[in-house]
């Protein structure tokens, strides 16, 4: 695709997604580029669709995973990266997917190396290499739920003006105050799920 510029209509980027997911391992990089203009457009909305998860998973059977690992090749390899297409494909899409989570916020030359072994590296070898880069950036990044945690504690300190022991007592109080009946309480708890859900697929995802 080359970066088109989608100034076709609504329905053509919609069907376009068909006519490529049958061949998926020779047009995963269009197929990014598609789903991107996608979601990003709410396209999906246009086949009746409220949200992308349920148009690529309902209307094309295709997870929800996938088709944000599709495109984040688009993102990294081709937007940020601006790699060849041909030499991409040539990587292979399920290479491409194993070394994303390595790529974001890793300088230039690591990332050409990164590319340079996915091309280059018999496969048993290559998911050795990536097993133990990824063991080494595990071991220096920080646990990402207990940093929320403290931004939010700090929040909510500043917020209510007091220490963070006080600040439970007042949220005790006002939860204890709050009318919630069962139907609020199992919504609230389904957002609730919602979220931490997004939050451990980006943390899975990189």
């Amino acid at each position: 695709m080359n970066n088109q510029s989608f100034d076709q209509r609504p329905q053509d980027s919609l069907d376009a997604v068909y006519k490529l997911r049958n061949d998926l391992e020779s047009k995963f990089i269009e197929m990014g580029q598609l789903f991107a203009h996608i979601k990003q457009t709410r396209l999906h909305r246009f086949n009746g669709f409220e949200s992308f998860r349920d148009f690529v998973e309902q209307e094309h059977n295709i997870s929800l995973s996938l088709a944000n690992k599709l495109i984040r090749i688009q993102s990294i390899f081709v937007q940020d990266m601006d790699q060849d297409e041909e030499t991409l494909k040539e990587i292979g899409m399920d290479r491409l997917i194993m070394i994303a989570p390595l790529m974001s916020d890793a300088p230039q030359e690591v990332q050409e190396e990164l590319l340079q072994i996915a091309a280059e590296f018999p496969l048993p070898e290559l998911k050795a290499e990536l097993k133990k880069r990824k063991k080494e950036a595990n071991a220096k990044a920080p646990d990402l739920k207990k940093v929320l945690i403290d931004q939010m504690k700090e929040h909510v300190c500043c917020w209510l003006n007091c220490s963070w022991k006080e600040a439970q007592f007042k949220l005790a109080l006002w939860f204890s105050a709050m009318p919630i009946d069962g139907p609020v309480l199992a919504e609230m708890k389904q957002h609730i799920k919602t979220l931490q859900r997004q939050f451990e697929e980006e943390i899975t995802n990189g």
